[in-house]
């Protein structure tokens, strides 16, 4: 089982049956520009979370898909680094 799964701009639309047999509570970092992962698909998987009694928080950033990837055009440092910085408390918080 996964501890403390991290969600970076994912496809997330999972039923409440499918995310009910996580062990512990996941974080999602999701950009507002991404034409892939929409705020409606995102809204699914709170809801499926919700009904599922599991634990998440969801961060939206005013960016584009892959904004960490420091490969690609759409990389934007701030946020990658914000993200980042969410991610290693997260898991600070919840590994140890």
């Amino acid at each position: 089982p996964v501890a403390a799964p991290v969600i970076y701009y994912g496809r997330c639309e999972k039923s409440a049956e499918e995310v009910s047999s996580l062990q512990g509570p996941v974080m999602g970092h999701f950009a507002t520009a991404d034409q892939f992962i929409d705020r409606d698909m995102v809204s699914v998987f709170e809801k499926s979370m919700d009904s599922a009694g599991k634990t998440y928080t969801n961060f939206w950033y005013e960016a584009d898909h892959g904004f960490a990837n420091p490969t690609t055009a759409r990389h934007d440092a701030e946020d990658a680094m914000l993200a980042w910085s969410r991610t290693l408390d997260f898991f600070n918080k919840h590994l140890t």
